[in-house]
C-alpha cells in the first residue's frame, strides 16, 4: 500500500477511499508521503525564501523551475505505472505551479518565452533542505561613445573605455559582468569625434527597469541607446578618418586624389598559401590641411570598416600602400570623424 499526502494523492486522480492500494495520510504526517516527503507542505515557507531571494531584483515577468531528488520522480512514475495513471501534472509541474501563482498574486506575470527572470528551487536529496537561485536574463544595449583625450585604449588595459563602462555599469544596474560588441576600433591616440557604435550585454542586472543613460568620465562620454534583442551578428559599416601625416615628399599633395575609389588588398598573416586577405576600400579622399613648411599634411578619408590604416601607411602586408599611391609619408596618427552604419544583421 502507498501512502500518500492528499495533495499527492489528487494530484494522481485518486478520490479518498477509492482503491486499496493508496491510503490518504494525516497533515501531521506528511513527511510520510511516497512521493513529496511532505515538501507540498512547505510551499509557503519556499515562497518565503523565493521572496527574500527576489528582494534586490527588479522585474515583472518571470518564470520558474525547479530540480527535485530523483527518488520523487522515480516514485511517482513507479506509482502512475502501477494504477495505470495517464496525461495529470507531475510533481514538479505542480509545485512551480503553485509557487507562480502566488507570484503572480503580488503583480508580476509568467512568461514563458523571455522573462526578466528565471527563479531555480533545488530541493538537496539528503536534508530536504531548499535553496533559491535567481538569475536575470541577459539585457542588451546600443550604445555611442566619443573619445576626446590621447592615450586612452578601447579595451585591453585597465584604463580603457572597456574597463570604465564596466565598472560603471556593474555599479549601476548591480550586474555580475558587462561584454561587449564594437563597431570597428581606433589607436589608443586617435580621437573619437561624432562617435563610435557599440553593443553591451549586461550580465545578471538587479536593477534594470531605470537604466542608466550615459555619462561622462575621463575623456569620453558614453549614451545608452536603446534596448536590443541581443549582439547583432555582423555591422556594416564606413569610417570617416583624419590621417595626420609627416610628408617627406613636397609633390605627396598633389597625388591625394589618386587614393579616391581606391581598393587596398590586406593579406592575411596566415601561414596558409590559399588565403587571399581581405579587400577594402577608400571612396573618398582629400586633403584637409598642409603645414606651412609642406611637412605636415592632414588627409580626410572615407573608408570600409575594418580598414587597416596603419597597415596601409607603413606598407604592411596591404597592396598598394600609401606610399606606392602618393609617395614618402609616415603616419602620426589618426582620427575618426564618423562611423556610419550601413546595415545591422541580426542573428
Amino acid at each position: 500500500m502507498f501512502r500518500l499526502c492528499l495533495y499527492c494523492a489528487r494530484r494522481q486522480g485518486v478520490a479518498v477511499g477509492s482503491t486499496s492500494q493508496i491510503s490518504i495520510i494525516e497533515d501531521n504526517r506528511s513527511d510520510e508521503c511516497y512521493i513529496c516527503n511532505g515538501l507540498l507542505f512547505k510551499l509557503d515557507e519556499i515562497f518565503k525564501r523565493m521572496l527574500d531571494a527576489l528582494k534586490e531584483y527588479e522585474f515583472n515577468t518571470f518564470l520558474i523551475g525547479c530540480t527535485l531528488p530523483s527518488h520523487m520522480i522515480e516514485n511517482e512514475d513507479e506509482l502512475r505505472a502501477l494504477l495505470k495513471v495517464k496525461g495529470h501534472e507531475s510533481i514538479k509541474s505542480s509545485i512551480c505551479k503553485e509557487l507562480g501563482k502566488m507570484l503572480t498574486s503580488k503583480g508580476y506575470k509568467v512568461d514563458y518565452t523571455r522573462p526578466d527572470i528565471d527563479i531555480h528551487i533545488k530541493v538537496n536529496d539528503a536534508n530536504m533542505d531548499v535553496t533559491v537561485n535567481v538569475k536575470a536574463r541577459p539585457i542588451y544595449f546600443s550604445a555611442v561613445y566619443t573619445k576626446h583625450v590621447r592615450g586612452l585604449a578601447q579595451k585591453g588595459s585597465r584604463d580603457s573605455i572597456e574597463c570604465m563602462v564596466r565598472e560603471w555599469l556593474m555599479k549601476e544596474l548591480g550586474c555580475e559582468d558587462v561584454r561587449f560588441t564594437w563597431v570597428g576600433g581606433e589607436d589608443s591616440d586617435s580621437l573619437v569625434i561624432n562617435g563610435r557604435p557599440f553593443f553591451i550585454k549586461v550580465i545578471n542586472a538587479k536593477r534594470v527597469l531605470d537604466y542608466p543613460k550615459g555619462i561622462s568620465i575621463d575623456g569620453i562620454d558614453v549614451k545608452i541607446l536603446a534596448r536590443v534583442n541581443g549582439f547583432p551578428s555582423n555591422v556594416r559599416f564606413l569610417s570617416s578618418v583624419r590621417l595626420y601625416l609627416t610628408c617627406n615628399d613636397k609633390d605627396a599633395v598633389n597625388r591625394v586624389m589618386l587614393l579616391n575609389n581606391l581598393a587596398v588588398r590586406f593579406k592575411e598573416r596566415s601561414m596558409r598559401k590559399n588565403k587571399k586577405g581581405s579587400v577594402k576600400r577608400i571612396y573618398e579622399a582629400k586633403v584637409n590641411s598642409i603645414s606651412d613648411d609642406g611637412k605636415i599634411m592632414c588627409i580626410d578619408m572615407l573608408i570600409d570598416g575594418g580598414f587597416m590604416i596603419k597597415r596601409f601607411v607603413d606598407g604592411i602586408d596591404a597592396e598598394p600602400s600609401i606610399k606606392d599611391v602618393i609617395g614618402d609619408v609616415q603616419l602620426m596618427y589618426f582620427d575618426v570623424l564618423d562611423v556610419l552604419v550601413k546595415q545591422v544583421i541580426n542573428k
